[in-house]
């Protein structure tokens, strides 16, 4: 039975420009993933630059992040606290960033305390 698809192919874009081709991603019973372009799709009516192509070589990569994660003083990295997936990420990061362009522009003062 190996080599048969387990499951139906996930219909997904392709992240690497930003035309954003479809993708049908399938995981066979042996758990191996393969790409193919997405035939429906009006960005790439089924064709995948080389890059899309080659995106079944990237999904199982153990360095590959799964949540987002910080530096460390030492070197290493962290899992954001609180951040459990990236959904409430852009948030996080975003935040520091707008707060340092509204006291440069002189919409608020630094917070004194």
């Amino acid at each position: 039975m190996n080599g048969h698809i387990a499951n139906e192919p996930v219909r997904t874009t392709c992240p690497y420009c930003g035309v954003g081709c479809g993708v049908l991603a399938e995981q066979n019973v042996a758990g191996q993933w393969s790409v193919r372009g997405d035939p429906d799709h009006p960005a790439n009516f089924g064709r995948l630059c080389s890059k899309g192509a080659a995106l079944a070589e990237t999904i199982d990569l153990p360095q590959r992040l799964t949540v987002p994660m910080q530096r460390m003083a030492d070197g290493g990295f962290s899992a954001f606290p609180g951040i459990t997936h990236w959904i409430g990420s852009p948030k996080v990061f975003a935040q520091p960033s707008m707060n340092s362009a509204r006291i440069r522009s002189g919409f608020t003062s630094p917070d004194k305390s």
